[in-house]
This record gives C-alpha cells, sequence and structure tokens, in this order.
C-alpha cells in the first residue's frame, strides 16, 4: 500500500471487517426503535465463512427488537436450515419458479415476496429488505432508517405511504427508474406492494442492449420493480429521463 501511495496519483487505504459476530465491537444505542422492525435476508444460504448465518448474529446484535427472517428455497440443506432455526431466526421455505426469468429476476420476485409477506404476517410496520450475500455493520439503522423515512414524507397524490429508500451502489442517474433492488427500506404496506409484481417471462427483443433506455425497460429488474410499483400506487410512468428523475424527488 505504501507503494501504491508513492507511485499513483490516489491514496489507497484498506478497511478490514469481522468475519464472525462474536468480533463485531459496536452496539446499538439503549434507544431503540419503538415501531415494529423486520429484517428480511433473501436468496440462497451463503455456507462459506458461515457467512448468512453470521450475518443474521449480527443483525440480531444490531437490531435487538427486530423480527428476523431469512427467506431461501427448498432445496436447501436441512442441516443448515435447522441450525438457522435453532439462532432463532423464522426461516421461509419457497419453490423456485421453473422460469427464472432474465438475470434471476423471477428467483428474486419469489423469495423477497415470500420474506416480506412473512414479515407483514409478523405484524412489522417497517421492513430492512437484504440479501443473504450481504452485509451491514452500521448500528443504530433502524432508527436512522424509520426517522429518515418519515423526515421526507413523499409526493401525498398517491398511494403510497413512506418512501422507498434503497441502500449501497447500485442506482443508475441516467438509468430510468433504475433503484438498486438489493438492500431496500420502506412500509410494511409499500413494501408488500413493491416486491410482489408479477413474475417476468424470459427472452429480450433484438435490440434491448442499443441503449440505457432499451436496458432500462427490457432487462434491468430494479426498473421492473420501481415502474410495476408506481403503477399500483397510481403513478403514471412516461418512460422519459426528466420523469425518472421526478419520481426520484418525489
Amino acid at each position: 500500500m505504501r507503494i501504491a501511495n508513492r507511485r499513483s496519483g490516489w491514496f489507497v487505504t484498506h478497511h478490514s471487517r469481522p468475519l464472525y459476530a462474536r468480533d463485531v465491537g459496536t452496539w446499538t444505542d439503549p434507544v431503540q426503535c419503538q415501531s415494529a422492525f423486520a429484517v428480511v435476508m433473501q436468496g440462497p444460504v451463503m455456507t462459506a465463512n458461515e457467512f448468512t448465518l453470521e450475518t443474521l448474529r449480527i443483525y440480531a446484535h444490531h437490531f435487538p427488537s427486530a423480527k428476523m427472517i431469512l427467506s431461501t428455497w427448498t432445496d436447501t440443506t436441512p442441516e443448515v436450515v435447522e441450525k438457522i432455526c435453532s439462532f432463532g431466526i423464522d426461516v421461509v421455505l419457497s419453490e423456485k419458479p421453473a422460469d427464472p426469468g432474465n438475470l434471476n429476476i423471477n428467483l428474486q420476485i419469489t423469495s423477497a415476496s415470500a420474506g416480506i409477506r412473512r414479515a407483514a404476517e409478523c405484524g412489522a410496520e417497517w421492513v430492512l429488505k437484504t440479501r443473504t450475500d450481504q452485509r451491514l455493520y452500521a448500528p443504530n439503522l433502524a432508527e436512522f432508517l424509520v426517522g429518515m423515512a418519515k423526515a421526507f414524507p413523499v409526493c401525498p397524490n398517491f398511494r403510497q405511504r413512506h418512501r422507498i429508500v434503497s441502500l449501497g451502489r447500485g442506482t443508475w442517474k441516467f438509468g430510468l427508474y433504475h433503484l438498486s433492488d438489493q438492500t431496500v427500506f420502506g412500509h410494511i404496506d409499500d413494501m408488500v406492494l413493491y416486491w410482489t409484481p408479477p413474475l417476468r417471462p424470459s427472452g429480450l427483443p433484438e435490440d434491448w442492449k442499443e441503449s440505457i433506455f432499451n436496458i432500462t425497460r427490457h432487462l434491468a429488474p430494479e426498473s421492473y420493480f420501481a415502474t410495476q410499483f408506481l403503477a399500483k400506487v397510481g403513478r403514471e410512468v412516461l418512460w422519459t429521463l426528466p420523469d425518472s428523475w421526478d419520481v426520484f424527488a418525489d
């Protein structure tokens, strides 16, 4: 790293993060989120370094009053499921759809919607939907996200309770309605609408990769989730860049 700092035009830094929950040294403040909060992890269980299980343990440490839900597949090894359940995690098992869809969008719809619906059944008011292969280390996240949703109200002309909040990278400034779908937070009513679109058939038009417009309209799962949600809350989708930016603003 010293050599890189001397020879390049950049400062190179390194950040280490603990593999296991026992080595996490941060705590959430005693004043916790008073609203019913759920964390939904969706996707296949990552068993290397027990990544998914250890991530759930970290979330249980940082979200002590939250409902923890893992939404994964029926073909998961039973021993893995039992170990996760023994830790107090609510595990939802779903059959994989016959058609995974482009970029596995139908797998995402199936596992995310099953987890979000379970959160609704459990009485959650707010839901953080994340993935089994990703991890958040920040404490006090529940209070921060609920506070953000309440501090920035949505435009009142549509059937939407609060803003949909996306964390991390992946949102495209010039990709129409392209809100990163990896880690997403919202009110349970909005999240149920957001994560229950119709399954999307595989197949693309011949010109799908000729422009960002075609990619976002015909391929990108992020734009599909967002535009399906907008239709449900009563907002017309114009498929223009100004309208896409207006959607983010409103």
